[in-house]
């Protein structure tokens, strides 16, 4: 924690994003490295539990092939998930962000003809024609945790060497 609090992109980008301190910053470096030896922030985000293998979204396999394939990695992801959760909490940009993508992600449910509605009302007969808020919920979290590690990787690229 320290050693995150001493880098320079520490003041500049960490400290001013509400939700986002020290420890997760020490996390994902922790668990990433260099975030400068990463091609793109695609690479970042599969590092890390978000990215996207052969279409679908990065997860847990019982099938060995896919397993591999998919580099899931549940710590990391779950870090990835408890600092985008305190972030969401706390009011500041990546609430904003996350808001609105709550907004795209209903608009999208409803243009593929579901009906958002809390889990517990949507009865199991009729479930295909559903999305559940907590699926919404899910989906805007990782799309602002996405745009943290993408905003992050680039601070990190521009700052002096």
């Amino acid at each position: 924690k320290k050693h995150a609090e001493s880098m320079p992109i520490f003041d500049s980008f960490v400290e001013p994003l509400p939700g986002f301190g020290a420890l997760g910053f020490a996390q994902i470096i922790g668990e990433a490295g260099d975030l400068g030896l990463y091609a793109n922030p695609a690479k970042l985000w599969k590092r890390m539990g978000l990215g996207l293998v052969d279409g679908e979204r990065q997860r847990k396999h019982t099938d060995k092939a896919k397993a591999e394939a998919a580099g899931y990695n549940p710590r990391r992801r779950s870090t990835m998930y408890v600092i985008g959760d305190s972030m969401i909490k706390k009011q500041g940009p990546m609430r904003d962000l996350y808001l609105a993508r709550k907004v795209v992600e209903v608009q999208k449910a409803e243009d593929e003809g579901l009906t958002v509605l809390p889990a517990a009302k949507i009865k199991a007969k009729d479930a295909e024609n559903h999305r559940s808020e907590g699926h919404i919920h899910k989906r805007a979290q990782r799309y602002m945790e996405k745009r943290l590690l993408r905003d992050l990787w680039r601070a990190w690229r521009d700052q002096p060497a």
